[in-house]
C-alpha cells in the first residue's frame, strides 16, 4: 500500500471518529485515530443527510477535501458501484447491501481500527444482512408508516389497508420504490414484507395494480408528502417522521401512524466499495458520527429526522421531548 493511500486511509478512520468524538460526552470516552494528512473524500449519500456547513468546517478545519455526492435513490448509487465508479464511502439500507456482498463488491471492514463502534446499540449490531457486520456500519435507521391528516378522514386510519378504502381514491400519495410499496402491500394481506412465497408476491402485485389509478407517486426526498397534506390535496401519505415534523408546523392534525400491520423498520449503513484504494481498512463505523460533529447534543444528522444508532444519545434527541412516539415508537 502506498503513501497516498495510507495517508487516505488515516483520513477516513479520522473522520469516522469524529463525530463520536465529539459526542464522548454522552458516550464515554472515545478513541483518537492518527492525525491524517491533507487528501480527499469521495462520499455517496443521500441528499441533505449531512449539512453543508459541517462538511465545509470539517474541511477548513482538517484540509480534508469531501466531494460529497448526494443521490435520489440508492439504487442509482449500486448501479454505478457495479459499473465501476470509485467512492470512499456509501451509505446503502440494509436489504442492499448482501447482493453487493455476494457479488464481491463491497471491502470488509477492519474493526480494530473502529473502536467507537462499540457505541452502537446491540440491537443494530450482527443482523441478518451482515452477519458480524463484516461489510457495514450502522448509521441511521427509522421507521416508514402513514401520515395522515386526521380532520379530513371520515374514520380513523390505523392500517395499511387503508390504502385501498375507495373514501380515499385519489388523495393518496406513495413513492415509485417498487421494493417499499410491494413491501406495503404485503402486509396489507397479512404476508411477511419479506416474503418470497409466489403466490403472496403475485397477490400483493396485483392489490398494487388496483391502487395505482388512485394514489399519485413523487420521488423520495426529505418531507416531500408535507406540502400536499398542508395543502389537503393528500389526505394519507406512505411517509417517514420528517413529513410529520415539517408537516405539524403548518398542522397539527398531520399524524403519524404506525399501522396494526406492522411498519416497516429501515435502516442506513456505511460501507466501504470494494475499488476504493481504501479497501481492506475500517471507514465506516464513526461516519455516521461525523454528520453529527457540528451539533454534539444531537443524535440525528443535521437536517433529516432520523435517529442514530447510538442509544446513548437518544435522551438528547431534539425531537423527544415534541413527539416520542413517532421518533421512538415503542415495541
Amino acid at each position: 500500500m502506498g503513501y497516498k493511500t495510507k495517508t487516505l486511509m488515516r483520513a477516513l478512520i479520522f473522520v469516522l471518529i469524529l463525530g463520536l468524538l465529539a459526542a464522548q460526552s454522552a458516550c464515554g470516552t472515545a478513541t483518537l485515530p492518527p492525525t491524517p494528512k491533507t487528501t480527499e473524500l469521495v462520499f455517496r449519500n443521500w441528499e441533505g443527510d449531512i449539512a453543508p456547513e459541517i462538511l465545509a468546517a470539517f474541511e477548513a478545519e482538517y484540509g480534508i477535501k469531501v466531494h460529497y455526492f448526494p443521490y435520489e435513490t440508492q439504487e442509482e448509487a449500486i448501479d454505478e458501484i457495479r459499473a465501476g465508479k470509485v467512492y470512499d464511502l456509501v451509505v446503502l439500507e440494509n436489504q442492499l447491501i448482501p447482493p453487493l456482498v455476494a457479488d464481491g463488491l463491497l471491502a470488509e471492514i477492519d474493526h480494530g481500527n473502529v473502536p467507537n463502534f462499540k457505541n452502537i446499540s446491540a440491537n443494530f449490531r450482527d443482523l441478518a444482512y451482515d452477519p458480524h457486520n463484516v461489510h457495514a456500519i450502522p448509521y441511521s435507521w427509522g421507521t416508514t408508516a402513514l401520515v395522515v391528516r386526521t380532520d379530513l378522514v371520515e374514520q380513523p386510519v390505523n392500517r395499511w389497508a387503508d390504502l385501498w378504502d375507495p373514501r380515499h381514491a385519489g388523495r393518496l400519495m406513495g413513492w415509485p420504490l417498487p421494493r417499499y410499496m410491494l413491501g406495503i402491500a404485503l402486509k396489507s394481506l397479512g404476508f411477511s414484507l419479506n416474503s418470497e412465497n409466489a403466490q403472496e408476491v403475485e397477490a400483493a402485485l396485483q392489490k398494487l395494480i388496483a391502487l395505482k389509478p388512485h394514489i399519485t407517486l413523487r420521488d423520495w426526498e426529505s418531507a416531500v408528502a408535507a406540502p400536499y397534506l398542508i395543502s389537503g390535496e393528500v389526505v394519507i401519505a406512505v411517509g417517514q417522521a420528517d413529513d410529520v415534523t415539517a408537516g405539524q408546523e403548518a398542522n397539527p392534525a398531520i399524524q403519524y401512524v404506525l399501522p396494526e400491520e406492522g411498519a416497516i423498520l429501515w435502516g442506513d449503513n456505511f460501507t466501504i466499495p470494494a475499488n476504493s484504494p481504501n479497501k481492506g481498512r475500517p471507514n465506516s463505523s464513526s461516519i455516521s458520527c461525523f454528520g453529527q460533529r457540528s451539533a454534539p447534543r444531537s443524535p440525528t444528522p443535521p437536517i433529516t429526522g432520523c435517529l442514530t444508532t447510538q442509544p446513548c444519545r437518544w435522551s438528547t434527541l431534539r425531537f423527544a421531548t415534541i413527539r416520542p412516539s413517532f421518533l421512538l415508537p415503542t415495541c
